[in-house]
């Protein structure tokens, strides 16, 4: 506390809407016996503090114990709130949080898989909040990330926005995000890697015209699945034909592609733009979108905006930054 997988199987469908590619993304289980426990009453004793984070290795989950009688009301004057690597919390922590409401400006939380379910009525207290990051949201985050998201709306002040490791079926509510000047966006390619490609795309359109940075993020770990299933169709033309597939894929850079739905294809297209069609007759079909395309469309969609297209490992995602991928913010 500071005050201040390797191996992929065959594919048979790249965008399975029922099933999770358990290859995409490592599933972290945690028993509330082998977590790491942190009583944080001494939080009482300090004076005054601008900044509190409470983070442990990414590896070793913390519980977060803090006794019914604590306050928090030498918080009064906290700015930054960062509480990372936290796999099981108190049921009334943010009812205890709630003295440093009018002045929180950053808020960062590690874990939303695990955040109690008054979060959003805690987020909502906060109106002077400039910064928000949200990691590993899934699971139990959807029961009530579109509340979320409707108090994110609701925050005159807030500007940045990081969403790491999202399971992004948020596009109706993101899209409405209008306030929101700085986004980092990774989603977490469980499963409909294609579907969720376009919907980010439409939804960074809508937002087009009030962005001014954005990244997006990629994982390795989809561009290796992306490049299997290239492969895999490449390899028999034959097989290919019997299957419905009409056209020889052609010879592509590795971790370079990202699967989108043929019927989405974006636009306006930057001149030169080249997709790859596969499954021409079925209407959950997919295309393949380089990621210099992908990066050429940000460009001319996003006019106003710094833009950028990052490749990172899953295991590196939380390590990624606003600050750090643009010296101006």
């Amino acid at each position: 506390m500071y005050a201040s997988q390797q191996a992929s199987p065959p594919i048979d469908n790249m965008d399975n809407s029922t099933d999770e590619n358990p290859h995409v993304v490592p599933k972290n289980e945690y028993s509330l016996n082998q977590l790491v426990s942190i009583n944080i009453d001494c939080v009482s004793n300090l004076v005054n503090p601008k900044e509190l984070l409470i983070k442990g290795p990414t590896e070793i989950g913390i519980k977060l114990l803090l006794s019914p009688e604590l306050t928090f009301s030498c918080l009064t004057k906290l700015k930054t709130l960062s509480l990372t690597s936290i796999k099981s919390f108190p049921e009334n922590i943010f009812k205890s949080l709630g003295t440093i409401s009018t002045t929180l400006e950053i808020l960062e939380i590690g874990d939303c898989e695990f955040l109690p379910d008054d979060f959003p009525k805690f987020l909502k207290q906060l109106i002077n909040l400039r910064s928000l990051r949200l990691e590993n949201c899934y699971g139990r985050w959807e029961k009530f990330s579109k509340e979320s998201f409707e108090v994110i709306r609701s925050l005159k002040h807030l500007k940045k926005l990081e969403l790491i490791n999202i399971e992004f079926n948020v596009e109706l509510q993101l899209e409405k995000c209008h306030g929101i000047t700085a986004l980092l966006i990774i989603p977490i390619y469980a499963s409909q890697s294609a579907a969720t490609n376009c919907h980010l795309l439409e939804c960074l359109e809508k937002l087009s015209k009030t962005l001014t940075h954005v990244v997006w993020g990629l994982t390795k770990e989809l561009l290796r699945v992306t490049d299997l299933f290239i492969k895999q169709y490449s390899q028999n033309r034959q097989n290919r034909l019997n299957l419905g597939y009409n056209i020889d894929m052609p010879e592509t850079k590795p971790y370079n592609n990202i699967p989108i739905l043929r019927s989405k294809i974006p636009k306006p297209q930057p001149e030169g733009l080249k997709t790859t069609e596969i499954d021409k007759e079925k209407s959950n079909n997919i295309n393949m979108l380089s990621v210099p395309a992908l990066r050429d469309w940000l460009d001319l969609v996003m006019i106003n905006a710094n833009t950028k297209v990052i490749k990172i490992p899953y295991s590196a995602t939380t390590r990624v930054y606003l600050s750090v991928e643009f010296d101006n913010l």
